[in-house]
């Protein structure tokens, strides 16, 4: 008989603003929550305290302030946020070698193979508690199971400084009398139809047969209903460490006041496509459409889409283009500005504009390819682009040293530790 899987999930306790809590210790025991001060900022992380008044994440910020008066807001700062982040997962890769990280404070681990290593299932969740607490400072709770699903929903019943184990076989008694709404993607909208139809809590699907469960339940979530079934009975067979690939990959900035100056929303275009490729050169993908994001008041929103000659991972490559599609919004206040790019599907990437060309940093030689595929890569205004279409492979080779520079001095200090000679002065 084969032995059943081990999978933890990790969680960490109200983390942007536990992190907070370590620089500065007044926030303790208090309501605290981490966003913007601005009119239409909206609540990005709720300590346990603020909860209790009934706010949560993506609230209004006034909202949160009404039904709060005491409520202290502290401004996001992701720097920090991605430190702690990095001291934890560092933690988590000594226990397994299988980690799938799902955002920046939870992930699921594998721990197939491992028993034994750090004595049983509970013996290790709590040397898991108590390492990443030593190394980071920061609280997390943590399910363990035969699987993700029961293994998640474990890890939230007890929180915060949570540890649930649900031993094998027991998966199905574990989920028995719990809502239906725990089961991961079941949202209010199909918790309503389901309760319209009776089934209130999981062991109202899990009596029923195969058959039963797919005519009762395609009426109602359609394809899904072979799935909601196996969940509300404890079964799920995905594996950790296998992701769908991200498909794009953007960025946007609401403003609290509205943008009206031409050169200001130039600038913040920018910034936004140097966020767009720093994220996609860290994930060592490239993008080929770029696609824009424009809200103007009251609630407007538009998106315009232009596919590139080539994939590409540098704001200069791209920027224009946004500027391009964002002219026929500059005689209006703008709201909110996106920036977005469509990732090349590594699988089925097919042959750019120019043939690969294996680069060699010390090399003086140069070849020849197509013209646009060399002006997209060095920039249109670059010297070294020479009519006849032939480059200078030492020039490439340098700007993209100098990006992967400009991301490592970001990513350790700070967005704004790199800026361009412009903004200086």
């Amino acid at each position: 008989m084969k032995a059943p899987r081990w999978i933890a999930h990790v969680d960490m306790d109200c983390f942007f603003v536990a992190v907070e809590r370590l620089f500065d210790k007044k926030l303790m025991g208090v309501p605290v929550v981490v966003g913007g001060e601005g009119a239409r900022s909206v609540v990005t992380a709720a300590s346990y305290e603020a909860r209790k008044f009934g706010v949560h994440s993506a609230m209004p910020m006034m909202q949160a302030r009404r039904l709060c008066k005491s409520l202290i807001v502290v401004p996001p700062r992701f720097e920090r946020y991605r430190e702690a982040s990095r001291a934890v997962f560092e933690v988590l890769r000594e226990f397994s070698p299988v980690v799938e990280p799902v955002s920046v404070d939870e992930a699921y681990l594998d721990l197939t193979g491992c028993e034994g290593l750090f004595g049983d299932w509970e013996s290790t969740a709590k040397s898991m508690k108590s390492k990443v607490f030593e190394r980071s400072g920061l609280v997390c709770s943590v399910g363990m199971s035969t699987n993700r699903m029961v293994s998640k929903i474990a890890s939230d019943l007890r929180k915060p400084d949570a540890l649930v184990i649900v031993e094998s076989g027991s998966e199905s008694h574990f989920m028995a009398d719990l809502p239906l709404a725990k089961i991961p993607g079941v949202g209010k909208k199909t918790t309503r139809l389901l309760e319209g139809a009776g089934f209130r809590i999981c062991r109202d699907l899990a009596r029923l047969d195969a058959t039963e469960a797919r005519m009762r339940l395609s009426p109602l979530v359609g394809s899904a209903s072979r799935e909601l079934w196996q969940r509300s009975r404890g079964e799920d067979n995905r594996p950790v460490g296998q992701r769908e690939m991200a498909k794009s990959i953007g960025v946007e900035h609401t403003f609290s006041r509205d943008i009206t100056s031409t050169s200001e929303v130039r600038r913040i275009l920018v910034d936004i496509c140097e966020e767009v490729a720093s994220e996609v050169r860290r994930k060592g993908r490239e993008g080929q459409t770029v696609t824009l994001k424009v809200r103007l008041p009251p609630f407007r929103t538009y998106t315009r889409a232009r596919r590139l000659k080539v994939g590409t991972q540098y704001a200069e490559q791209f920027r224009e283009v946004v500027w391009e599609l964002m002219q026929e919004f500059l005689d209006e206040p703008v709201r909110l500005l996106g920036v977005s790019l469509k990732l090349v599907d590594p699988d089925e990437k097919k042959e750019s504009v120019a043939p690969p060309v294996q680069l060699d940093l010390f090399s003086e030689v140069t070849h020849s390819v197509n013209l646009d595929f060399v002006k997209l890569e060095l920039g249109v205004d670059s010297a070294t682009v020479r009519d006849s279409g032939r480059f200078t492979v030492q020039a490439l080779k340098k700007r993209q040293a100098v990006e992967r520079l400009k991301d490592e001095l970001r990513e350790r200090f700070g967005k704004s530790s790199v800026v361009r000679q412009r903004d200086l002065k």
